[in-house]
This record gives structure tokens, C-alpha cells and sequence, in this order.
């Protein structure tokens, strides 16, 4: 089925305009604007020293960083992402050679559209790099320098992508020393040097967060990355989901488990197929080692993009038994997902992401935003310093003010010591003002504020905040 320039034209300026407005009603949460606020008020020796707590490659940072360093409004993050995903679009729908009724349901999914289109992280970027590698993979022998580029570039994306760069790599300098080319020796060590670079930024990460991040029960969370990975939240048919959550785990996986088999089937014992079934285990054994949200667990289903658009470039005649059902499932998951998309949508129009965006408003309005005000919590409240840099702000567990250099991987013992900490700060403190965020108001918030005011609640989907005024403190008497 092939659909004429013109169309497939008008159907990617439909992608660019809906991503348009959902961006535009997309609030930020504290996962979205920590490199902004990072990349912003860091000095240049706290960008060397924290970045080890970011715990991602650093190619999101250094693009943003020139824009958030030189002043540029808060839009900007959003545009820079509707630039990246509109470029990723343009690949699948002009460049893809998978069949069209299955590459664009695919790219209206909850997983392209909103997990990585609308949430603005480094998700975005790392699928507009793995796209350009599967655009230039046919024809990478003859133009060996910028795909070996393009697959460094991939490597300092994500973690995820780490497998994917190296088998990408290997496979890459065999083919060019089959070929006898001659640049194979100083593309060797561009990898090598690319690799080793990215083993000091990263060795640092891991040895600060993997402790406090580590799940209880590693299958438990891989299970789940494969159960929510393509039946996501909200569903076009309720039946469905419902039905599969009263199965045991084990059937209840069942739907991502034949969509695997039958990618591993269609895809053989061949380069590609090796590929795919490395990188499914690489995801699974992150999903096992680190929490993960819904935009990690997406990955699987790119990983099933790529594998499959790299399988296409040299089609086999004739085609796989697999290819056909395989094809018409992820067709159906995606055209499921694709309503999801909607769903999540109009959840971020009614009930923002983060209540950053009010709670700033609000401080502002009422002459707040200088005032020092104590905030009991971890680093969901990097929202509101992206709408107000500069705020006067102070983290209960040190006296630093709470941005991202206070990020909670980093204070995360810390912060499970709220009540004697706040105690503390408050009983020697003329601090008037205490804003709480959703956390701690729900699980630790047994503070001594007998006779507070609540000024306001900014409520939120991921966060929420409450801003609390002390009465007058009476003088102790000698």
C-alpha cells in the first residue's frame, strides 16, 4: 500500500500540529525541567561535579544547555522538543519502508507520541538518533564518518542504547574490514575513545544511585515494564485489560511475549534477529537493576521499530511466515495506543502534570517570591524554579538552596527524616513561610505548625505542592 507524497505531506503536518498543542498544555514535571534548571544556574564546576546524579548520558544536556545558559524562556524546551519529534516523525513517515498502515499507527501510539513526544526528555533525541541510523544503515559502508557518528551520538543518548551502540559498532567494523576499507582502523578508535569516555561519566552514576534505586524484586518490575510496554493506562477496549489483570503474572504477560516471539521468528537467525533478542535482554535486565516508568518501558516497542525497519531495508522473498501476523498485532496495539494518546492528552489539559506552573503563579502574585520559605520535601520543587529562577527557596535537610544540586538520588537517606529535620529548622527559624509537596503531605506531614494557614494547593498528576503560613512565634521567656 503505498500513499502519494502529497498525503503522506499533509498526514506528518497533522503529526506537527497536534504535537503543537500538546505540548502547549503539557506542564513540565520535575524530570522535564531538572536539566533546564541544571544546565541553567550551575556554575561550571558544579556542572563537572553533579552531573554523576543525573544518571543519563550527557547529549540532552549539551544540546539545551546554550539555551537555558543564555536566558531563554520556558517555551523553548518545548519547542526544541516539538523540533526533535517532528524531524523524528519525518523519518518514519518519509523514510521508514515498513508497510504505511503500520508505520503510522505506530507513530500516533502512546509510546512515539506521547512517552517520548510529549514528555520532554532525553527519550525524544535518542529516538530522532536511532531513526537517522536505520535511515543511513543500507548505504553506511559509503559513508562511514557520519554513521559512526551517528551511532557515538546514539550512545550518549540513553543508557538503554548502550547494547544497540555495541553490536551496532562491532557489526559495523566487520563489514568494513571485509570491504578492506580504509578508514577502519581510526573509526575503531573513535569507538574505543567514545566508549571510554562514556565508562567515566557513567562508572560515577552508577555507583551513587544503584543502591537507593534498586527495586525489591527485580522480575517483578522487568514483568511489569513487559505488561504496561503495549497495553499503556487508558484502552480502547476495556474489556480487555480488565480480564488480563484477574490472569496470573504469567499470563497476564502474555500479549508483549507473543509480540516478541513472533519479532524474534520474523526476524530469524540472522544479524538482525541477534540484535533484537540482545537489546529486549539488555532492557529487561535495567528494568530488573533501576525503577522504571512508563517511558522506559517504551523501549521495547522501539526496539521493535528499529529491529524491523533494519530487517526491511533488505526484504527476503519470500517473507517469513511470521511477518504478516506480526505486522497486523502491532498495527492493533498501536491503533489501542493511539487512543491512549488521546486519553493522556486531555489528562494533561484537566489535571496538569505538575502544579509547578500554579504554585509559581501564586507566589509571584503575592509578593512571595522573595521571601525565604522552607521546603519540606525532595527535588519535586526544581518545577517551580523553573517558572521563577531565583526563588528563595530553602531545602530543610542543608542549608543550600533547593534546586537541582539537592536532587533527591542524591539526599535520598536524607530526606526519610523529615519531622526531625523540620523540627529543627523551625524552632530556630523566623521562617514564616513552608511550602510541602505531595509526598510528604501524604506520608510525613507531622510537622509543628499548630495553627498554620494553608495559602494554597497546586494540585498536580506526578506533583502537587501546599503552601502553609506560620502564626506569629511567641518570645520565649527567660
Amino acid at each position: 500500500m503505498q500513499l502519494r507524497p502529497l498525503v503522506l505531506t499533509l498526514i506528518w503536518l497533522t503529526y506537527v500540529a497536534v504535537m503543537a498543542v500538546a505540548l502547549y498544555q503539557h506542564i513540565p514535571w520535575r524530570d522535564e525541567v531538572d536539566p533546564w534548571v541544571f544546565t541553567r544556574d550551575a556554575t561550571p564546576a558544579e556542572l563537572l561535579t553533579n552531573f554523576r546524579y543525573a544518571g543519563h548520558p550527557p547529549l540532552w544536556y549539551v544540546l539545551i544547555l546554550p539555551f537555558s545558559r543564555l536566558g531563554a524562556p520556558q517555551y523553548t524546551l518545548q519547542l526544541l522538543q516539538l523540533i526533535i519529534t517532528s524531524a523524528s516523525a519525518w523519518l518514519v513517515i518519509f523514510r521508514c519502508p515498513l508497510p504505511v498502515w503500520l508505520r503510522l499507527p505506530m507513530l500516533f501510539s502512546s509510546i512515539l507520541m506521547y512517552q517520548i513526544g510529549v514528555v520532554a526528555r532525553g527519550y525524544g533525541l535518542m529516538s530522532l538518533v536511532l531513526w537517522s541510523v536505520a535511515t543511513l544503515y543500507p548505504r553506511r559502508l559509503e559513508h562511514p564518518w557520519r554513521y559512526a557518528l551517528l551511532l557515538i551520538l546514539l550512545l550518549n543518548t540513553e543508557v538503554h542504547m548502550l547494547f544497540l551502540f555495541a553490536s551496532l559498532s562491532l557489526f559495523f567494523l566487520w563489514d568494513m574490514m571485509a570491504k578492506d576499507i580504509r578508514l577502519t582502523r581510526h573509526i575503531a578508535i573513535a569507538f574505543a575513545l567514545a566508549s571510554l569516555l562514556w565508562i567515566i561519566i557513567m562508572w560515577q552514576t552508577e555507583s551513587v544511585n544503584a543502591a537507593a534505586l534498586r527495586p525489591p524484586d527485580g522480575w517483578e518490575t522487568a514483568s511489569a515494564a513487559l505488561r504496561i510496554a503495549y497495553l499503556p493506562y487508558e484502552y480502547a477496549f476495556h474489556v480487555l485489560p480488565h480480564f488480563l489483570r484477574t490472569l496470573p503474572v504469567p499470563l497476564r504477560i502474555l500479549p508483549p511475549i507473543i509480540v516478541i516471539t513472533l519479532t524474534a521468528c520474523s526476524l530469524g537467525f540472522t544479524r538482525i534477529g541477534l540484535l533484537y533478542i540482545g537489546q529486549v535482554a539488555w532492557l529487561l535486565y535495567i528494568f530488573s537493576c533501576v525503577y522504571f516508568g512508563l517511558h522506559h518501558a517504551a523501549q521495547l516497542v522501539v526496539a521493535n521499530l528499529f529491529c524491523l525497519w533494519l530487517y526491511a531495508t533488505a526484504p527476503r522473498t519470500p517473507p517469513p511466515l511470521a511477518q504478516k501476523p506480526l505486522y497486523i498485532i502491532l498495527a492493533a496495539l498501536s491503533l489501542n495506543m493511539a487512543y491512549t494518546t488521546y486519553k493522556l492528552c486531555q489528562y494533561d489539559k484537566y489535571a496538569p502534570y505538575s502544579g509547578g506552573r500554579d504554585m509559581a503563579k501564586y507566589l509571584l502574585e503575592h509578593d512571595y517570591a522573595t521571601s525565604p520559605i522552607l521546603y519540606v520535601g525532595c527535588h519535586p520543587v526544581v518545577t517551580i524554579g523553573y517558572y521563577l529562577p531565583g526563588v528563595n527557596l530553602w531545602q530543610l535537610t542543608s542549608d543550600r538552596h533547593a534546586d537541582y544540586v539537592l536532587w533527591d538520588k542524591k539526599n535520598y537517606n536524607a530526606c526519610n527524616h523529615y519531622d526531625e529535620a523540620v523540627t529543627k529548622r523551625l524552632l530556630n527559624s523566623e521562617v514564616r513561610l513552608v511550602l510541602v509537596d505531595n509526598l510528604v503531605a501524604e506520608n510525613h506531614f507531622n510537622l509543628p505548625l499548630p495553627g498554620a494557614t494553608l495559602l494554597h494547593e497546586s494540585p498536580g498528576f506526578r506533583e502537587s505542592f501546599r503552601l502553609y503560613l506560620r502564626p506569629p512565634q511567641k518570645p520565649e521567656t527567660p
